[in-house]
């Protein structure tokens, strides 16, 4: 009898940690998942914009710099309904499959392979994705031969 009680809290105990951690963790729900929220920058609001370059270095990782205008990198209120459409993060993709969050205008994006696209999408602070005319604002590259 002891022994079972012992496995059900165990078991209990475990599965609220991973359904805790997959709620923590739902923004990388999956490959190519576009499927966040969007919102519309309103007219009369200055309209984010995004523009960026992929530099290798020595070790064949790739640094993201990127140059927003209208937007600020606001970490500390990521997940807060709070804000406005000129600031949050970003989300980074490679061939469609999500890879992160990035809070700033340097990122490491690892190691990317000729062929690779990058993608990444302005976002609210709420994960939000921001969207002009129904479009995505974003900033894609291809990583040429070289």
């Amino acid at each position: 009898m002891r022994y079972r009680i012992i496995s059900a809290i165990v078991i209990f105990s475990f599965v609220s940690v991973m359904v805790y951690l997959h709620h923590e963790n739902s923004h990388y729900a999956g490959a190519d998942d576009h499927s966040h929220e969007a919102v519309e920058v309103p007219e009369g609001e200055a309209v984010p914009a995004i523009d960026g370059e992929l530099r290798q270095d020595d070790r064949n990782h790739w640094l993201l710099i990127l140059e927003v205008d209208n937007f600020s990198f606001t970490p500390e209120k990521a997940g807060s309904e709070k804000g406005s459409f000129q600031e949050g993060h970003a989300h980074l993709y490679v061939n469609g499959e999500k890879k992160g969050r990035i809070y700033s205008t340097y990122h490491d994006a690892g190691k990317l392979e000729t062929g690779d696209v990058v993608q990444v999408f302005l976002t609210t602070n709420h994960h939000k994705m921001l969207q002009r005319n129904g479009q995505d604002i974003f900033y894609e590259e291809r990583i040429e031969k070289e």
